[in-house]
């Protein structure tokens, strides 16, 4: 729950936060803590903080505190104001910072308008990714980097967002033009439209007629053929079948080696 400040009421709180530091109302490690926590809100949710020693208003920008003329209204937390409300009435009028001290819990005089400071220049947007913080130690992550660069966790992968579905459409080859969301048929040609997730299925093939059956044996097959005769080759006259000599016709023995030629 936040609690609706001005801006002079933070500065009086800064001043409370100061003494309580340096007389030692608070240890160490609860004075940081609350100092950490010493931040305000506005109206359109920029986050301020007021120094407590030089009282200068700063406001985060992308990460980084910048100097800057605070509104008059702000929303600060109420653990925070009501810790700063109690060291307030624990301090003394001499532990206190020289100057007039507004009261914490009124609101003060209206202060005289003052004139507005020229609009900040708009931060350049980043062109490429977005870097992440690490899950473990909090440092900005190289992009594409597969571990942390400070403590060496491994960088999860970004999970894409899934998709939209496709919208349906005609199951007609020749149509296929997109269909409203709960059409049963096609509008442009009457195409029955598929379920959703159902995958059309395709018209079955016309069914094949089995050979009508004759009473009748079927034909005998022809008889093999005989094989071709190979004439054997007349042997030519005067051929010696001994040693393949040729001799002249009407000889009866070969003029080479004797042997008696056939007739």
């Amino acid at each position: 729950m936040n609690r609706s400040v001005t801006r002079a009421q933070m500065e009086a709180y800064a001043r409370v936060l100061c003494a309580a530091k340096d007389s030692h109302l608070l240890v160490e490690p609860a004075a940081k803590n609350l100092h950490a926590r010493f931040k305000a809100t506005d109206k359109g949710g920029t986050v301020w903080t007021v120094g407590i020693r030089t009282l200068e208003w700063n406001c985060s920008i992308n990460g980084k505190w910048t100097k800057a003329e605070a509104p008059q209204a702000l929303f600060l937390d109420e653990d925070v104001a009501g810790i700063l409300d109690a060291l307030g009435q624990k301090q003394s009028p001499a532990q206190a910072a020289p100057g007039p001290q507004p009261s914490l819990s009124a609101a003060p005089p209206p202060e005289p308008p003052r004139a507005l400071p020229p609009p900040m220049p708009e931060p350049p947007r980043p062109t490429g990714p977005i870097p992440r913080p690490c899950e473990k130690c909090g440092k900005l992550l190289i992009p594409g980097a597969a571990f942390c660069a400070q403590c060496g966790t491994p960088v999860m992968p970004t999970v894409k967002p899934a998709e939209p579905p496709a919208p349906p459409r005609c199951t007609n080859i020749a149509c296929g033009r997109p269909l409203p969301p709960e059409a049963m048929f096609c509008p442009a040609c009457g195409t029955k439209a598929a379920k959703a997730g159902v995958a059309p299925v395709p018209a079955a093939p016309p069914p094949v007629q089995p050979p009508a059956h004759n009473d009748e044996p079927p034909p005998a097959p022809p008889p093999p053929r005989p094989p071709p005769r190979i004439k054997a080759p007349r042997p030519r006259a005067g051929l010696c079948p001994s040693c393949r000599a040729q001799n002249a016709p009407g000889k009866k023995f070969c003029t080479r080696c004797g042997a008696k030629l056939p007739s």
